[in-house]
């Protein structure tokens, strides 16, 4: 009996093994999903044409539905190929909620400062996920872009003028003699910028009582000729200030000025030194306490035929480049 009920054991077995592989066989050649026209196609337009596009542009693709369906869909931009990276563009995503139709996706070319080559780019716009991918229709076809990316240039130069200097001011207190601190020239010293032509006709100016000081300049106001920077003390609160803060004193220092030239997209802060002997003292009077109108010369730059070139206290040239208009974006 025992051996009996041992072979009938076996054999049921050997049954439910041959059961189950053949129930597995069968699993394997169906379909899980089958893809039918219930699933929604993507449909991709834009108002952008052509091929090129310039660093500060935008392109928007608009993303509709045929179809609405029960879950969100995240579109977005992807670089495939080029010599432009991630650090070129600004991708905007957009969602298709659930039961909604449409959505728009952007990309933002960065309007960097670097006098760079033109770059080329491949974007791809799409879903944001694998998973997603398999909610639409496999018929979708995702919109790829093959661009050169211009560099930017606004035609615009622009001059920043800096006179940071630590200046030491001794306190004289009865028990601390020796005790000194410092006050900051950028804090105390008010300075205007200018710019004159050859006739000494005013060009551009910043008077904005902050340090450092910036100006721009358009290309169109710059015609063929010699210009010079020129700094003009309006405040200077340490020209008094041994009588107004007593018993404190100053250690009076030369405040030297340096102007950084940079036009974007062209050159990059070419950086002029003031001549030693056109520098302010601390204890110069000014004008807003003494009337004293007191320009000084800071940096001197030439253009030519649009070309700025700016120049060393010596005369010597330093550098520059081409003022040119910016290209534009192609649409309809």
């Amino acid at each position: 009996m025992k051996r009996y009920f041992k072979y009938k054991i076996i054999g049921l077995t050997l049954l439910i093994a041959s059961f189950v592989s053949c129930n597995t066989a069968d699993q394997d050649v169906e379909s899980i999903v089958e893809v039918n026209n219930s699933y929604p196609v993507v449909n991709f337009t834009t108002n952008f044409t052509g091929n090129t596009a310039s660093e500060g542009d935008t392109i928007e693709y608009h993303m509709s539905l045929n179809k609405p369906i029960n879950k969100d869909l995240t579109f977005s931009a992807y670089i495939i190929s080029g010599t432009a990276d991630a650090s070129d563009i600004e991708v905007v995503t957009g969602t298709i909620i659930a039961y909604e139709t449409e959505t728009n996706v952007s990309v933002i070319f960065t309007q960097d400062w670097l006098a760079d080559d033109s770059e080329t780019i491949e974007i791809e716009f799409g879903l944001a996920s694998l998973g997603e991918k398999y909610l639409v229709h496999p018929s979708t076809t995702n919109p790829v872009l093959n661009l050169t990316i211009s560099n930017f240039v606004p035609d615009l130069l622009t001059i920043t003028c800096d006179w940071e200097k630590d200046v030491i001011i001794n306190s004289n207190e009865v028990y601390h003699e020796d005790y000194t601190f410092i006050e900051h020239a950028s804090a105390n010293m008010d300075f205007d910028i200018f710019v004159f032509d050859e006739a000494d006709n005013k060009v551009a100016s910043a008077e904005t009582g902050s340090c450092p000081e910036v100006i721009e300049i358009s290309g169109a106001d710059l015609p063929n000729g010699t210009y010079n920077v020129y700094s003009f003390l309006y405040a200077n609160d340490f020209a008094h200030w041994n009588t107004d803060n007593e018993p404190e004193t100053i250690n009076h220092i030369d405040v030297p000025f340096t102007c950084n030239f940079s036009e974007q997209g062209v050159f990059n802060d070419i950086a002029v030194k003031q001549s030693p002997d056109q520098v302010t003292n601390t204890s110069a009077l000014d004008y807003d306490n003494d009337g004293v109108v007191d320009l000084r010369a800071v940096a001197t730059f030439t253009v030519t035929e649009g070309v700025v070139n700016v120049l060393n206290i010596d005369g010597t040239g330093l550098g520059g480049g081409k003022m040119i208009p910016s290209h534009k974006i192609q649409r309809k």
